[in-house]
């Protein structure tokens, strides 16, 4: 069977990346305050892989490419929708909200347990994305909260309907990649075994009632300070 791969297994991002990530990311957060707007050119999605997916539990499949989505002046994000898209080149006007608060397959916004479980997704994993299958993989996992409707006759999503290849959401790749794998690793890792769902402060959501929506890290200074002086310490660990 596959062997799933989450967070620990991934690697970790370089610290020219994460100063890199940290004077974006601090430079974004003075405009996307909840409520702001918040003007992106969208230029392509890189590291990433191609994916085939259905939401309607394998009728009808399409095919995607998930990873790291590129916007003018460095920018990155994920996407939130499947089925809303955006175009190299073409510029959006976006809402800033909170994560909870932004629209998911159906009409209406994705909620708080969603929302809880795509900042814990982002909490374990988001510093150790670093590779086209790592990016994917995170991609993909955020698909499926957001797009699996669990069992609708015993209260909706949980934990358990989280699968890649059974529900309405199902994911495939290409044989020889590990994309399935890693994502199925990483939902797995949601909760910690235990339900304990960690928070990501520096998460929002970028709206746009046409377009595709999306997910934006904007950490204060301590968490990249925080981020950067982990990586450094593992980049000496390795030289030592």
């Amino acid at each position: 069977g596959a062997v799933f791969r989450g967070f620990n297994s991934m690697k970790v991002m370089t610290n020219s990346r994460l100063l890199s990530l940290g004077l974006l990311t601090l430079a974004a957060s003075a405009t996307t305050a909840r409520g702001d707007v918040m003007t992106l050119t969208f230029q392509n999605v890189s590291p990433g892989a191609d994916v085939t997916y259905s939401l309607d539990s394998n009728a009808t499949t399409r095919s995607t490419t998930a990873g790291v989505m590129n916007w003018v002046g460095g920018y990155e994000t994920f996407c939130v929708q499947l089925e809303e898209y955006v175009s190299g080149g073409n510029q959006y006007i976006y809402d800033v909200r909170d994560v909870a608060d932004v629209p998911d397959l159906e009409p209406g916004a994705m909620g708080a347990f969603r929302a809880g479980l795509i900042e814990d997704l982002y909490a374990r994993n988001y510093a150790s994305i670093d590779s086209a299958e790592d990016a994917a993989a995170f991609q993909v996992a955020i698909w499926e909260i957001v797009h699996e409707r669990g069992d609708t006759t015993a209260g909706g999503l949980t934990l358990g309907n989280l699968g890649l290849s059974t529900g309405t959401a199902r994911f495939n790749v290409g044989a020889g990649s590990d994309v399935v794998s890693l994502a199925s690793g990483l939902l797995a890792g949601l909760g910690g075994g235990s339900e304990t769902y960690l928070g990501f402060g520096g998460l929002r959501g970028l709206s746009n009632e046409q377009y595709q929506d999306q997910l934006i890290v904007v950490p204060g200074p301590g968490a990249i300070a925080g981020m950067i002086g982990v990586a450094a310490m593992r980049r000496r660990r390795r030289r030592g």
